[in-house]
């Protein structure tokens, strides 16, 4: 298994981890503490994460099989970064981390997603690749 995979693979894994605990506090600590709209707001984050938690575990995938390859690597980054701006963003805003003006950030974290799984399918459809010898 490359660098490339196993980051992606255990940093997916630690995203879903750290979004089940996350998920978890809004649905025992939160649910009376937040507002029900604030509420959705950072459950949605949660389920942000989740979802492209389990992207990044695709990506890893493809970084197994095309190694090398610095489209797939950046794509893999792009996800992280949007999670971390569009998911961090609200939960920095929830727990008092950051003031609420800054929520704004999320959409930069939601860019980053559409460009990395845009140019994903685009290189799917599109893109070169190097095929094994049989």
């Amino acid at each position: 298994m490359n660098a490339t995979t196993r980051l992606f693979l255990g940093l997916g894994f630690l995203l879903l981890a750290t979004g089940t605990t996350l998920g978890a506090t809004g649905a025992h600590f939160l649910e009376s503490r937040l507002t029900p709209d604030r509420l959705a707001v950072y459950m949605q984050a949660v389920d942000f994460q989740f979802f492209q938690a389990l992207g990044l575990i695709v990506i890893a995938g493809l970084a197994h099989k095309l190694p090398g390859s610095k489209l797939v690597t950046i794509c893999g980054w792009l996800v992280v970064a949007g999670i971390a701006l569009f998911s961090g963003s609200i939960y920095a805003t929830t727990f008092g981390l950051a003031p609420p003006s800054l929520a704004f950030i999320a959409m930069f974290g939601g860019m980053a997603f559409q460009l990395a799984w845009f140019t994903l399918a685009i290189f799917t459809w599109f893109g070169k690749t190097a095929r094994p010898n049989a």
